[in-house]
């Protein structure tokens, strides 16, 4: 609903001599419409976004960025680490990556691995010409390091 059209329905239900349900029902809007409408045209609605309890104030996030340039190695989980660890508050990586993101301080992930091809470049021909292979290395107390293989 636009701006005059939502004004207008809200002024016909107020000053309408019925009940505002019955009013409502008459205009065709819902009563939680009606209601939301009236609050946001009078200033106080959900139109004005609240600010969540636990958001970060403003100097901490100045405390997040002057840090974040003073010691460009850190990456963001370390940077929060830091800042719970150094400061009087305490911070998610999340929100530090979140900061960093908006102030265009955050650097790009380096790409591990080329992405996967459409198909084989090297076609099998038989059955068994491809056998693949897993393993892992796990640590056993007092007896070491060990592979664990697994081929199919």
């Amino acid at each position: 609903m636009s701006g005059p059209l939502r004004a207008e329905t809200v002024e016909v239900i107020s000053r309408s001599p019925h009940t505002i349900q019955a009013s409502c029902r008459e205009v065709g809007v819902s009563r939680s419409s009606y209601y939301r409408s009236r609050a946001k045209l009078q200033g106080n609605g959900p139109a004005q976004r609240r600010k969540a309890a636990n958001a970060l104030r403003e100097t901490e996030r100045r405390t997040i960025l002057a840090q974040a340039l003073a010691q460009p190695h850190l990456s963001a989980r370390q940077l929060a680490c830091w800042c719970c660890d150094q400061t009087g508050f305490s911070v998610s990586e999340s929100s530090v990556r979140r900061i960093l993101k908006a102030n265009g301080l955050l650097l790009p992930r380096a790409a591990e691995q080329a992405p996967a091809e459409k198909e084989w470049r090297h076609k099998t021909r038989r059955i068994n010409q491809i056998w693949q292979s897993d393993a892992t290395r796990f640590f056993v107390p007092d007896w070491g390091h060990y592979w664990l293989e697994a081929a199919s």
